[in-house]
């Protein structure tokens, strides 16, 4: 790939680690004055939350490392594997999913911590039912992987 990759990150409502991934990793393009419209958006395997922004707790994390955006939770559907050029699930479930939805795509499903070369852990855990915590090692983890796949294609 030539050029920067157009990626879809997947979690399950699309209102937590999703959406945090998809607003860190727009706030690296926005530092190399990359305009993140088009190359990055973020979608879940159920439909319940559609159109819910991000959870206020994640909102909260992500405002006190100075991260901004808005996102709208939304299903990921057939159509996103022609689109993106990545496929990025949050743990094994959501690459289950992709595989089954979308099987003419394998080559551009990974999951986050394969890609993002996150040794400690496998799966991003979901803080859904956590607390305060659970939501910045969510942050922890996906600033590292981010950094990863920005390096692995060149513009970080």
């Amino acid at each position: 790939m030539d050029q920067l990759p157009r990626i879809l990150f997947v979690c399950t409502g699309n209102i937590c680690r999703s959406p945090a991934a998809e607003i860190i990793w727009n706030h690296s393009l926005k530092e190399q004055t990359i305009d993140p419209k088009n190359y990055a958006d973020s979608a879940g395997t159920i439909a319940y939350h559609t159109g819910e922004p991000a959870d206020y707790r994640m909102q909260k994390a992500l405002q006190r490392r100075r991260y901004t955006g808005q996102t709208s939770a939304r299903q990921v559907t057939k159509a996103d594997g022609e689109k993106f050029d990545l496929l990025i699930g949050m743990d094994q479930t959501h690459i289950d999913y992709l595989n089954r939805l979308i099987p003419e795509y394998l080559s551009k499903i990974h999951l986050f911590s394969e890609i993002g070369e996150l040794d400690d852990i496998r799966d991003i855990p979901d803080p859904y039912y956590g607390g305060e915590q659970g939501f910045e090692r969510v942050i922890d983890h996906l600033e590292k992987g981010c950094r990863t796949i920005a390096q692995r294609y060149g513009f970080l």
